[in-house]
């Protein structure tokens, strides 16, 4: 009987002893499995800037799999009037998108400087820069185009965000000559979303219209005056070049708005011939996204999306500096 008792209790310190294993090693597999995060953001690191000018180039870091690009275009500048009502800079715009990186490819870019008066905001280098007011003789010169912001993955260019067309100067009281926002509207990958046309100025005996938006293929035309073909503003750039056109020149007061730089850029406002009125504003410069990531594999980029950026001050002032944020997804 002893013998059966101490057989019994023996066989259960055996069975205690592996279900104590089995649980140490169920414990250790759980500790040693990855963990899965719900939050993408939680990533390598990102890179963003605020500042007009180069974003510095640099090497995409080890477990990157996938870049989220904001990048947003810059604004144009609002023009001097003499009642504190003159056009409006249009917005640069906001453009989204994700692509698929490898570790160890290069990054470079450029944020598009917000219009003043009467410059164009810078873009990248000479490329996609916003053009000036138009020239005056006097006084109350048009405003100058936002610049364009852009990326470049793997030494691909994947995203182009336009930048906003300045106002046309005033003295009338009415607002009017209002710039061109940035394009946005059905951005898509491999798609150029056109900028939007500057607002037509107001001129006694003549009609001064505003520049076209930046198109997806070619530059934005120059706004025209009915009266004098000399006061016309200039042209867009075309893909490669995407500055935004010059403001029509006046030999006396307010003249027409500059063009923002995009993908394409666009056209310059028409200057006036009367005084006591306002020159017509800029348009828009178009925006772009890549149809496919910078890998072998090429796949379209994800999340594409466009909105209108931060709005630039109503009366004489600069319009808003574009920006350009990076998240490396694992």
């Amino acid at each position: 009987m002893d013998f059966i008792i101490s057989s019994r209790s023996s066989t259960a310190r055996r069975a205690r002893s592996k279900l104590f294993i089995a649980l140490v090693l169920v414990g250790t597999s759980l500790a040693l499995a990855p963990s899965v995060s719900a939050d993408p953001a939680s990533g390598p690191g990102a890179v963003s800037q605020a500042t007009a000018g180069a974003l510095p180039a640099g090497t995409i870091p080890d477990g990157t799999c996938a870049a989220r690009v904001i990048a947003v275009g810059g604004g144009g500048a609002s023009s001097p009037v003499a009642a504190g009502f003159g056009g409006t800079g249009g917005a640069g715009a906001t453009i989204s998108a994700t692509f698929d990186v490898l570790p160890g490819q290069t990054f470079q870019g450029s944020v598009g400087g917000g219009g003043s008066n009467p410059n164009g905001g810078s873009g990248d280098g000479a490329v996609g820069v916003g053009g000036a007011g138009g020239t005056i003789v006097v006084t109350h010169r048009g405003g100058g185009g936002g610049g364009r912001t852009s990326l470049d993955l793997g030494g691909t260019t994947v995203v182009v965000a336009g930048g906003g067309g300045g106002g046309g100067a005033a003295h009338q009281v009415a607002p009017a000559g209002v710039g061109g926002g940035g394009g946005f509207a059905g951005i898509a990958a491999a798609t150029a979303a056109p900028g939007s046309n500057g607002q037509a100025g107001v001129d006694i005996r003549a009609t001064a219209t505003g520049g076209a938006g930046g198109q997806t293929a070619v530059g934005g035309a120059g706004g025209t005056n009915s009266a004098d073909a000399a006061r016309n503003g200039g042209g867009g750039g075309g893909i490669g070049v995407g500055n935004g056109g010059n403001g029509g020149p006046d030999p006396n007061y307010d003249s027409g708005g500059g063009g923002g730089g995009g993908y394409t850029g666009g056209g310059g406002g028409a200057s006036t011939i009367n005084q006591n009125v306002s020159g017509g504003g800029g348009g828009g410069g178009s925006s772009w996204v890549s149809g496919t990531s910078p890998t072998a594999v090429g796949a379209a980029p994800t999340a594409v999306s466009g909105a209108t950026g931060p709005a630039s001050p109503a009366g004489a002032g600069s319009g808003v500096t574009g920006s350009i944020a990076v998240d490396w997804l694992p």
